[in-house]
């Protein structure tokens, strides 16, 4: 699967893990500031050499890399993604952090010009978090918005 140009900072490779919990599948989304050589990764997904290649090849220098909560399939690939970039990872929960600190609700994250904002919504996780890439007016809800039906909140890690 290549990636789809979703706005000047934001495209997305979806995942070939489709499932009645994945939907269409997962999609790992790639955002960087136009003209820019590094990038972010937010949920490299499931640990697919195929899905990874096209991950790597759309995101070229990644920068960082982000999770949107601790589910398989956004974070299988976490150690793997983690050695072929050396990017270090941040989420809200310490689990899923490589290198790095975990996020904190409000944070801003600059990289390379481009300006993201952590937004903690726990719900479907307790560690869910979007992000707002305020120059497109967007957010990426990872699980926590779906395109289509209702997303799942389990207990006792949902609420």
């Amino acid at each position: 699967m290549s990636a789809v140009q979703v706005s000047d900072r934001a495209q997305f490779v979806l995942a070939d893990n489709p499932t009645m919990m994945t939907l269409d599948g997962t999609n790992t989304w790639i955002l960087r500031e136009p003209g820019a050589a590094h990038s972010v990764v937010v949920d490299p997904g499931p640990l697919d050499a195929h899905h990874l290649d096209a991950v790597q090849a759309a995101a070229g220098d990644v920068a960082l890399v982000l999770y949107t909560h601790h589910h398989v399939d956004h974070t299988e690939a976490i150690d793997e993604f983690a050695r072929r970039t050396g990017a270090p990872a941040r989420a809200i929960g310490e689990d899923w952090c490589r290198d790095a600190q975990p996020l904190a609700h409000g944070e801003t994250i600059k990289v390379d010009g481009l300006e993201l904002t952590v937004i903690a919504t726990p719900g479907h996780t307790m560690d869910s978090m979007c992000i707002l890439l305020s120059q497109d007016k967007a957010l990426l809800t990872g699980d926590t918005i779906l395109g289509r039906g209702t997303t799942v909140v389990a207990h006792p890690d949902g609420a």
